[in-house]
């Protein structure tokens, strides 16, 4: 575990995979802990936020990105024999993990579709037997924070304030975009979850 947190993420910011932890994990307990309802508990989000990106490393290392998840779920399944997650818990926490709706949608490089992204939403609420606007608010959450713990995409994605930390709305109970194209298609996309939940 020690040796896996010390290795590079490289890209612009060069952190290693311990000091993007620790941002995204300062960032939940900034911005979202005891403030939302998550599928998980506070603490369990934590471990979800600590264990996300083990396999990066792995996958940077055999430029295949989109392994990651599969690595990652690998070292979570060989963890938790020593930390002994609930089943619940790991099982949604896995999930979680595998599915990234909203990443992979406002990534141009996966060049995913609002209908993709609904239909890999739907595939997770249910696995895991839950609403998808519920569902919704979880990624939401797991989302930003992750996007949150590399200071060229806080500078680049959010609005700021002056010591360049992300600015929470409480009216919206979320971080506010800074571009206006990724805000715009931000948009459409929660407006494609609220109206497919309630029709």
């Amino acid at each position: 575990m020690k040796n896996c947190y010390s290795k590079s993420l490289g890209g612009q910011d060069n952190l290693s995979l311990l000091e993007h932890t620790q941002n995204v994990i300062q960032s939940f307990e900034r911005y979202y802990e005891s403030k939302v309802a998550l599928l998980l508990p506070n603490f369990y989000f934590k471990i979800l936020l600590a264990l996300h990106d083990l396999g990066k490393p792995q996958a940077i290392r055999e430029n295949a990105p989109e392994k990651q998840h599969m690595y990652t779920l690998k070292l979570i399944e060989i963890i938790n024999k020593e930390f002994q997650i609930s089943e619940d818990s790991l099982t949604r926490i896995c999930i979680i993990i595998n599915g990234d709706p909203i990443g992979r949608y406002l990534n141009s490089k996966h060049e995913y579709t609002i209908s993709e992204s609904l239909g890999v939403l739907h595939d997770m609420a249910s696995a895991l037997s839950v609403p998808i606007l519920k569902l919704w608010r979880t990624i939401l959450v797991y989302h930003q924070c992750d996007a949150a713990g590399y200071p060229s995409l806080v500078e680049k994605v959010f609005k700021t304030d002056t010591m360049n930390r992300p600015i929470y709305s409480n009216a919206l109970g979320r971080l506010l975009l800074k571009n206006p194209e990724e805000m715009a298609r931000f948009h459409q996309l929660e407006r494609a979850v609220i109206y497919d939940a309630m029709h």
